[in-house]
């Protein structure tokens, strides 16, 4: 196996568990099927529940997609190389 194709493997081991981790760990966007049938009984429709922590999730969540692509990337990429040494 050459050293590129042992890159590639490694990358794309460190990006799986990093989107496993990061989507487990992400708070959910909806607060569930209880909320949206009965309402909702606490402040998470207030400003302040809201915008707190607004920008360290921000930053996670484009970190997470950037993550996703480079991870297809190079999925691609490996795809195609080794694609490419099986059919020669």
């Amino acid at each position: 196996m050459p050293v590129f194709e042992i890159i590639l493997a490694s990358v794309l081991l460190l990006a799986a568990l990093f989107l496993i981790f990061a989507i487990i760990f992400q708070d959910s966007k909806r607060t569930g099927l209880s909320s949206a049938i009965g309402g909702s009984g606490s402040t998470a429709g207030t400003y302040y529940n809201k915008s707190k922590g607004s920008d360290v999730k921000k930053v996670f969540r484009k970190l997470t997609t950037i993550v996703a692509i480079c991870f297809v990337v190079v999925l691609f990429v490996t795809y195609l190389l080794t694609g490419l040494a099986i059919g020669a």
